[in-house]
């Protein structure tokens, strides 16, 4: 029999239980009431009924109850499966941010069993920070949000290769590139008509020029590379399969897009949803992503504290009277980050109820368009201050995202 498995011959009042947690095993240390050093229980397999049937084994000969055993573990790619399950049993589990574990300088060696007793250890004496885990619906929308985000990186990186592979093969599209063609066309008799287009298809064609349109990535643009002919057989057959490649990962995120749609309307965040659309700069999918990364932002007591939550708060190294920040801690969400300096390069525009901001404000109370309206005018006044005083463009969106991030605390008590 295992020793940990063992009853002890002194009274325990409460164990904490540290798991590090992997994808095919967990490994189980504990530390006792009153006890300075943690201890290693053992390992078992990460499967669900295993691990359930392991700490069952532990508390049965311990004479454990549910009250008296803490557990807790790292959060990370294993998600919330385990806290769920542990929870809905009745059990205390908590999911611990990586970042806010202590760290000694002098520890050079790291197993999976010192860092189950180390999560032990530090859980006793309180100096761990849960996570929120959020509900399993908000997950799911989390999932599909983050899906269509790889879906735009996948098309943004198809283009910046089909872009590549077209500039190393001499093939240029620019703006200035119309001009000058449309000047070359006028010097050799070709007039801006449907015959003059074939007739310069086939001149390029035959003399090397290259066809250069006003934008790129455009209808005529993606017109322009299908129809572009190459000498070679084997770089045709390259560029199309970049041209496949976008056009399916354009095609799924519109996919995504359209499920996105419809899971919003049987959303319990949907109020909030649609209320945070009433903010410029928030269409339907920054404002879902936003709320499925955020979750409850009533569980934030104060705007700082949710300000903190995507890591938008900055550094700071105070020793006496002399007070130094840095920049952004970045410790946070990074979603929800992203998508609050995103948004917050609107607010860079002159204060306006545009057409289509005034339509996704139909139905919003007056006291949300009113919040809406005074951040335009707060967070534009701010822009430009910062501006005049010749602060770095990126430093200025960043501080707009930070403000931006407390209106967004007050609308939710609006509309909860």
């Amino acid at each position: 029999m295992n020793e940990a498995f063992k009853p002890k011959e002194h009274a325990m009042k409460e164990v904490y239980v540290g798991i590090d947690v992997h994808k095919d095993e967990n490994v189980f240390g504990s530390a006792f009431d009153g006890r300075c050093r943690g201890e290693l229980i053992g390992k078992c397999s990460a499967d669900m009924n295993r691990t359930l049937t392991f700490i069952r084994r532990y508390m049965k000969n311990n004479n454990l109850t549910k009250e008296q055993l803490h557990l807790c573990y790292e959060a990370g790619p294993t998600g919330f499966v385990l806290a769920r399950r542990l929870i809905k049993l009745g059990f205390d589990c908590q999911v611990i941010a990586p970042s806010k574990i202590p760290e000694r300088a002098g520890d050079k060696v790291k197993t999976d069993r010192l860092d189950a007793c180390k999560l032990a250890r530090l859980h006793r004496a309180g100096e761990l920070i849960s996570v929120h885990i959020p509900n399993v619906e908000d997950e799911v929308i989390r999932d599909v949000c983050r899906g269509r985000t790889d879906a735009v990186n996948e098309v943004k990186r198809g283009k910046q290769q089909l872009s590549g592979f077209l500039l190393r093969n001499g093939y240029r599209y620019t703006k200035r590139g119309k001009q000058q063609l449309s000047g070359f066309l006028l010097r050799n008799g070709y007039r801006y008509t449907k015959r003059g287009k074939q007739q310069l298809s086939g001149f390029l064609l035959r003399n090397g020029y290259r066809y250069t349109g006003k934008a790129g990535w455009t209808e005529a643009h993606m017109r322009y590379l299908r129809e572009l002919v190459m000498p070679e057989r084997a770089q045709k057959m390259v560029m199309e399969e970049y041209l496949l490649r976008i056009d399916a990962a354009t095609a799924q995120v519109g996919r995504i897009d359209h499920q996105m749609e419809l899971l919003l309307q049987t959303w319990s965040r949907r109020a909030f949803v649609e209320a945070l659309m009433g903010f410029r700069g928030f269409r339907t999918t920054a404002a879902m992503v936003l709320t499925a990364e955020v979750g409850d932002f009533l569980r934030f007591a104060h705007p700082k504290l949710f300000m903190g939550f995507p890591g938008m708060v900055p550094k700071e190294n105070t020793t006496g009277n002399h007070r130094r920040q840095g920049n952004i801690t970045k410790c946070g969400n990074s979603h929800a980050r992203w998508m609050l300096i995103e948004c917050a390069g609107h607010y860079r525009m002159p204060p306006k109820v545009s057409k289509a901001l005034s339509k996704r404000q139909e139905g919003l109370s007056r006291e949300v368009r009113a919040l809406s309206w005074h951040a335009q005018n707060r967070l534009n006044n701010r822009w430009y201050k910062l501006m005049f005083r010749k602060v770095h463009h990126n430093k200025i969106q960043v501080a707009i995202a930070r403000e931006l991030s407390s209106y967004l605390w007050d609308l939710a008590h609006l509309v909860r």
